[in-house]
C-alpha cells in the first residue's frame, strides 16, 4: 500500500511532468502520432528506468548504513518528518505561485537544443537518440527535485528487512504509480493529438496532502505504532 500511495505522490513531480510535456509539445508538431508513441514511450522508459536504478544504489546504501543504525525506525521517522515539512513548504510555494520546478532553467534550456536538433532531422533515429540525451540528464540533474519520497520508501523498506526478490517487486509498484500520471498525459497524446496537464490547483492540493501523510507516517514509525 506504501509502495501506491508514496509512488503516486511522487509522481506529481512538476519537473519530470514538465519535461514529459515540453517533449510531447514540440513533437506533437510534426502531427505523428508514430512519433509521439515513439518520443513519449522512450521519455518515460528512460525515466522510469533511471529512477529505479538511483532508488536501487540507494536500497543498496541504507542496507550497508543499517547495521550502525541503531533503530532504523527511528531513522525513517525522522526522515518522514523531515519530508512531510519540506512538501509543506512546497505547498506554501505552489499556492504563492504556483507549481514551479526549481530546475525549470535548465530544462528549458536543454528543451531549447533538443528543439533546435527536432528542426533539422526529424527521422525516428533522430527523435529517439535526442529524448534519451534529454531523459537521461534531465532525470539525474532534476532527481533533487523528488528525491524525498523514494529515499523515505527505500528506507522503509531497508526497515522493513525484506528479501532482495521483493524488494525490486515493491520498488517496481512504486515506480509505476510514480509514472501513471506522464503515462496518463502520454497516451492522452498519442490518441488525441493533444496536451492534457493536471491543473496547478490539483497539484498544489496533492502537495498539501502529500505533507499531512508524511507527518503520519513519520510520526507512527517515532510512536512505534509501525
Amino acid at each position: 500500500v506504501l509502495a501506491i500511495i508514496l509512488g503516486f505522490f511522487d509522481g506529481i513531480n512538476v519537473c519530470s511532468l514538465g519535461a514529459l510535456v515540453l517533449i510531447l509539445g514540440m513533437v506533437l508538431a510534426l502531427k505523428s502520432r508514430k512519433k509521439i508513441l515513439i518520443a513519449g514511450g522512450t521519455y518515460i522508459f528512460i525515466t522510469g528506468l533511471i529512477y529505479g536504478c538511483l532508488m536501487f544504489l540507494w536500497r543498496q546504501i541504507f542496507v550497508i548504513l543499517s547495521p550502525h543504525i541503531r533503530r532504523m525506525e527511528y531513522f525513517v521517522g525522522a526522515l518522514a518528518i523531515l519530508g512531510g515539512l519540506y512538501f509543506l513548504r512546497e505547498f506554501f510555494k505552489f499556492r504563492k505561485q504556483g507549481p514551479v520546478c526549481d530546475f525549470d532553467g535548465f530544462s528549458q534550456k536543454l528543451s531549447r537544443r533538443f528543439q533546435k536538433r527536432m528542426e533539422r532531422k526529424t527521422g525516428i533515429l533522430a527523435i529517439i537518440l535526442g529524448v534519451l540525451l534529454f531523459a537521461g540528464v534531465i532525470t539525474i540533474v532534476e532527481f533533487p527535485c523528488s528525491a524525498v519520497l523514494p529515499v523515505i520508501f527505500v528506507g522503509i523498506l531497508t526497515e522493513a528487512d525484506i528479501s532482495l526478490f521483493l524488494s525490486v517487486v515493491y520498488l517496481a509498484i512504486f515506480l509505476l504509480f510514480y509514472l501513471l500520471d506522464e503515462i496518463i498525459i502520454f497516451l492522452i497524446a498519442v490518441f488525441t493529438l493533444r496536451l492534457w496537464i493536471t491543473s496547478p490547483k490539483s497539484v498544489t492540493r496533492l502537495t498539501l496532502l502529500a505533507s499531512v501523510v508524511l507527518i503520519i507516517l513519520g510520526v507512527c514509525y517515532l510512536v512505534g505504532w509501525v
